[in-house]
Protein backbone atom coordinates (compact mmCIF):
# COMPACT_ATOMS: atom_id res chain seq x y z
CA UNK A 1 0.00 0.00 0.00
CA UNK A 2 1.08 3.79 -0.85
CA UNK A 3 3.31 4.53 2.00
CA UNK A 4 5.02 1.28 3.32
CA UNK A 5 8.45 1.51 3.82
CA UNK A 6 10.28 -0.77 1.16
CA UNK A 7 7.31 -1.58 -0.92
CA UNK A 8 7.38 -0.02 -4.55
CA UNK A 9 4.29 2.31 -4.79
CA UNK A 10 1.24 1.37 -6.38
CA UNK A 11 0.91 2.26 -10.04
CA UNK A 12 -2.09 4.49 -11.21
CA UNK A 13 -2.80 5.01 -15.03
CA UNK A 14 -4.38 8.16 -15.78
CA UNK A 15 -6.56 8.45 -19.32
CA UNK A 16 -8.52 11.68 -19.67
CA UNK A 17 -8.78 13.50 -23.39
CA UNK A 18 -7.80 16.65 -21.59
CA UNK A 19 -4.57 17.04 -21.14
CA UNK A 20 -4.89 19.72 -18.11
CA UNK A 21 -7.25 17.46 -16.05
CA UNK A 22 -4.24 14.44 -16.70
CA UNK A 23 -1.54 16.95 -15.53
CA UNK A 24 -4.37 18.12 -12.54
CA UNK A 25 -4.66 14.23 -11.16
CA UNK A 26 -1.28 13.22 -11.78
CA UNK A 27 -0.66 16.53 -9.52
CA UNK A 28 -3.10 15.56 -7.11
CA UNK A 29 -1.60 11.47 -7.17
CA UNK A 30 2.34 11.86 -7.66
CA UNK A 31 4.08 10.94 -4.24
CA UNK A 32 2.07 8.36 -3.03
CA UNK A 33 1.73 6.63 -6.27
CA UNK A 34 3.81 6.16 -9.93
CA UNK A 35 1.33 7.90 -12.54
CA UNK A 36 1.42 6.81 -15.85
CA UNK A 37 -0.74 9.02 -18.21
CA UNK A 38 -2.61 8.32 -21.67
CA UNK A 39 -4.97 10.48 -23.67
CA UNK A 40 -7.35 8.05 -25.04
CA UNK A 41 -8.47 4.25 -25.20
CA UNK A 42 -6.05 3.69 -27.72
CA UNK A 43 -2.90 5.54 -25.73
CA UNK A 44 -3.83 3.30 -22.69
CA UNK A 45 -3.75 0.02 -24.40
CA UNK A 46 -0.45 0.19 -25.74
CA UNK A 47 1.12 2.12 -22.20
CA UNK A 48 0.20 -1.49 -20.70
CA UNK A 49 1.65 -2.98 -23.47
CA UNK A 50 4.67 -1.50 -23.33
CA UNK A 51 5.50 -0.52 -19.74
CA UNK A 52 3.07 -3.29 -18.04
CA UNK A 53 -0.22 -3.35 -15.94
CA UNK A 54 -1.25 -0.83 -13.43
CA UNK A 55 -2.79 -1.42 -9.73
CA UNK A 56 -5.13 1.32 -10.81
CA UNK A 57 -6.71 2.78 -13.99
CA UNK A 58 -8.74 5.88 -13.57
CA UNK A 59 -10.11 6.79 -16.56
CA UNK A 60 -12.68 9.51 -17.69
CA UNK A 61 -15.61 8.23 -19.14
CA UNK A 62 -16.46 10.05 -22.26
CA UNK A 63 -13.45 10.09 -24.45
CA UNK A 64 -13.24 10.54 -28.23
CA UNK A 65 -12.03 6.72 -29.59
CA UNK A 66 -13.73 4.92 -26.85
CA UNK A 67 -15.27 5.30 -23.13
CA UNK A 68 -14.40 4.82 -19.95
CA UNK A 69 -16.02 1.46 -19.18
CA UNK A 70 -15.22 0.14 -22.36
CA UNK A 71 -11.59 0.43 -21.89
CA UNK A 72 -11.90 -0.49 -18.22
CA UNK A 73 -13.49 -3.94 -19.76
CA UNK A 74 -10.79 -4.23 -21.69
CA UNK A 75 -8.00 -3.53 -19.32
CA UNK A 76 -9.85 -6.23 -16.58
CA UNK A 77 -10.22 -9.06 -19.49
CA UNK A 78 -6.32 -8.66 -20.18
CA UNK A 79 -4.93 -7.44 -16.52
CA UNK A 80 -7.40 -9.08 -13.87
CA UNK A 81 -5.30 -7.63 -11.63
CA UNK A 82 -6.22 -4.21 -11.96
CA UNK A 83 -9.36 -2.45 -10.60
CA UNK A 84 -10.95 0.26 -12.54
CA UNK A 85 -12.21 3.94 -11.51
CA UNK A 86 -14.06 6.29 -13.67
CA UNK A 87 -14.33 9.97 -13.95
CA UNK A 88 -17.71 11.42 -14.83
CA UNK A 89 -20.18 14.33 -14.51
CA UNK A 90 -23.05 11.75 -15.22
CA UNK A 91 -23.25 8.82 -13.13
CA UNK A 92 -26.08 7.50 -13.51
CA UNK A 93 -25.63 6.77 -17.26
CA UNK A 94 -26.39 3.30 -17.85
CA UNK A 95 -22.95 2.37 -18.82
CA UNK A 96 -21.38 3.62 -16.30
CA UNK A 97 -24.39 1.44 -13.76
CA UNK A 98 -23.86 -1.34 -15.66
CA UNK A 99 -20.30 -1.48 -15.46
CA UNK A 100 -20.47 -0.51 -12.03
CA UNK A 101 -22.97 -3.50 -11.02
CA UNK A 102 -21.11 -6.37 -13.02
CA UNK A 103 -17.50 -5.18 -11.13
CA UNK A 104 -16.18 -3.46 -13.90
CA UNK A 105 -15.43 -0.86 -12.28
CA UNK A 106 -15.08 -0.54 -8.39
CA UNK A 107 -15.85 3.60 -7.70
CA UNK A 108 -17.11 6.52 -9.56
CA UNK A 109 -15.63 9.63 -8.98
CA UNK A 110 -18.50 12.71 -9.84
CA UNK A 111 -17.43 15.63 -11.89
CA UNK A 112 -16.64 18.37 -10.69
CA UNK A 113 -14.08 16.32 -8.69
CA UNK A 114 -11.65 17.20 -5.79
CA UNK A 115 -8.35 15.86 -4.79
CA UNK A 116 -9.16 14.81 -1.42
CA UNK A 117 -12.05 12.97 -2.99
CA UNK A 118 -10.02 11.48 -5.80
CA UNK A 119 -7.10 10.15 -3.35
CA UNK A 120 -9.94 8.95 -1.18
CA UNK A 121 -11.16 6.73 -4.27
CA UNK A 122 -7.75 5.34 -4.97
CA UNK A 123 -6.84 4.26 -1.32
CA UNK A 124 -10.37 2.72 -1.65
CA UNK A 125 -9.57 1.13 -5.02
CA UNK A 126 -6.46 -0.22 -3.66
CA UNK A 127 -8.01 -1.75 -0.50
CA UNK A 128 -10.91 -4.02 -2.53
CA UNK A 129 -7.90 -5.30 -5.23
CA UNK A 130 -6.15 -6.28 -1.92
CA UNK A 131 -9.11 -7.98 -0.86
CA UNK A 132 -9.80 -9.16 -3.85
CA UNK A 133 -6.34 -11.09 -4.24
Amino acid sequence: MAGDKGAPLPIVLIVDDEPYNRDLLRRVLAGAYRVREAGNMSGALSDLESAGPVDVLLADHLMPGGSGTELARRVRATWPGTVALLLTGVDDDPEVVRARDEGIVVGVIGKPWNAPDVRAAVAQALVSRAAAQ
